[in-house]
């Protein structure tokens, strides 16, 4: 009795063990006797939908191309690291324009504060200097400091004050300041570039703030040269207020006048021969304005001046036309621009010059020695020698 039980221990372990040195390659398991499977097998059936389900896994990865044309394994595999290099190298290449990569990860603020503080910093002294100017030409024209000039009438008075912010401008959109920065100087045309992507949002939110900084800290300046007589009347901290005709007709005025200017400065730049004029048009078009504007609306074009000037003097009356009026002019002017398919800038810089990088097209100046980078030219225009010459945007 006992050796038979033993017996059928025995046989029952080696019909256990048994599919286990019999599985085909097919990885269907041998039936046991009678039907009947060992505790801890598998059934033919569950077999098969095992194999199934390791031949979807088998299957070729999903593949997609990305913007830069490379081939993509699917999103739940990572790329082998030699291909996850290429990938960042040739998406760095087209990726948004920037004279400086970010890193993957790196805040858009932080990063556009670390690498583009150079280009704020020059909007902030360029505009610190035109308001400087502006206070030496208006004291000296307005107080009877020199006796010659108290003896002109208010319009050659006016024309001196004009040739003078002319020249300034003029001098400021040459300068290496402004060939950084793309010689702004100017909330209302920031706004307007950005309107046509021309500048991403950080850079225009820092390029506004270094220049109602620039603009006080110029005022400021002033102040300490000029002494007491920059705050008293007639010059008053440079005040501007509308005209006798009312606070409509000097919104329409300053309308015109940023409308006007966006305009010519869009049609100048854009046209490769003549866009090393940019900076002379803008002269000029600033010297008409202060002449014959200047009565009618106290002339600004530009919110930070106003504020820089509003600031310390407390004088806020119709300030909303010197906030809203230049910004919808040159935003206008973009659009018309736009829908017209006129020439226009092609990067956020009034002169591009070959041997200084961009913040906003993502030109980078050859290094001498080394070659340049492939389509590194400054927006598609500048000559082949990446030199000095200011070509079109």
């Amino acid at each position: 009795m006992t050796d038979s039980i033993l017996l059928d221990v025995k046989y029952y372990y080696f019909f256990a063990i048994l599919p286990y040195f019999t599985l085909p390659p097919n990885g269907i398991l041998i039936s046991a006797p009678n039907g009947e499977f060992p505790p801890g097998t598998r059934c033919p059936r569950s077999a098969r939908r095992g194999q199934r389900r390791h031949a979807r896994r088998r299957r070729p990865p999903w593949r997609a191309r990305g913007e830069c044309g490379l081939i993509l394994q699917t999103p739940r595999r990572a790329a082998p690291p030699a291909r996850a290099a290429e990938h960042r190298r040739r998406h760095a290449i087209r990726r948004p324009a920037d004279a400086v990569p970010r890193l993957r990860g790196e805040p858009l603020m932080l990063h556009a504060l670390r690498h583009h503080w150079p280009e704020y910093l020059a909007e902030a002294g360029g505009l610190a200097a035109m308001m400087l100017v502006l206070a030496l030409a208006v004291t000296a024209a307005e107080v009877p400091l020199i006796p010659a000039l108290g003896a002109l009438p208010p319009l050659a008075r006016r024309g001196l004050e004009a040739l003078a912010g002319a020249a300034t401008v003029t001098a400021m959109v040459y300068s290496p300041w402004g060939r950084q920065s793309g010689a702004h100087f100017n909330p209302a045309l920031t706004v307007a570039f950005t309107l046509m992507r021309r500048m991403r949002a950080w850079d225009a939110v820092f390029y506004m703030l270094a220049q109602i900084a620039g603009g006080l800290a110029g005022l400021l300046l002033g102040r300490v040269l000029l002494g007491s007589v920059l705050r008293r009347p007639p010059v008053l901290w440079l005040t501007i207020v509308p005209g006798s005709a009312g606070d409509l007709v000097a919104f329409l005025a300053e309308f015109s006048g940023a409308f006007v200017l966006m305009s010519v400065l869009l049609l100048v730049g854009g046209v490769k021969r003549i866009a090393a004029l940019t900076g002379l048009a803008a002269g000029v078009l600033m010297f008409a304005f202060l002449a014959v504007e200047a009565p009618v609306s106290g002339f600004s074009l530009n919110p930070a001046r106003s504020l820089a000037t509003a600031l310390p003097s407390g004088i806020w009356t119709a300030w909303w036309v010197y906030l809203l009026a230049s910004p919808l002019g040159m935003a206008a002017a973009a659009l018309v621009n736009r829908e017209a398919h006129l020439p226009s800038l092609r990067c956020a810089k009034l002169l591009h010059d070959g041997g200084v990088r961009c913040i906003h097209c993502g030109y980078v100046p050859p290094v001498p020695g080394m070659a340049a980078q492939p389509g590194a030219t400054p927006c598609r225009t500048a000559d082949a020698a990446g030199s000095s010459s200011p070509a079109a945007l």
